[in-house]
């Protein structure tokens, strides 16, 4: 056997990725967050599923109603004008400024 072992995402494993929390993931298949991000990024599946929504509402107590009003408050156009205006003329810090270099070197998906 050559090469480095490697798992074959399927099944459960993958409906599991997509609904459920990383910590359920973690707990469930025996393995570290790390590893969930790269499962879920080898298969385009954002941080927040409905599984990260709820244990963060159980953890929060906020409901999920309220939840989803201040998400699309932050989402208005006056909201982002606010949130642009106060970073208008800072410095970005030099962390993103050097992501923001290597995300212009990368190619460019193809749409």
């Amino acid at each position: 056997m050559c090469g480095r072992l490697s798992l074959i995402l399927c099944g459960d494993l993958v409906g599991a990725l997509h609904v459920e929390s990383s910590e359920a993931i973690q707990h469930y298949w025996a393995v570290g967050p790390v590893t969930v991000w790269k499962w879920r990024q080898a298969l385009g599946i954002g941080r927040v599923t409905p599984g990260t929504r709820q244990l963060l509402q159980e953890r929060t107590g906020v409901p999920e109603e309220a939840a989803a009003r201040g998400r699309a408050a932050a989402a208005s156009p006056q909201a982002v004008a606010k949130m642009a205006q106060a970073k208008r003329g800072k410095p970005a810090p030099e962390t993103t400024r050097e992501g923001l270099l290597r995300a212009a070197g990368q190619p460019k998906p193809e749409d």
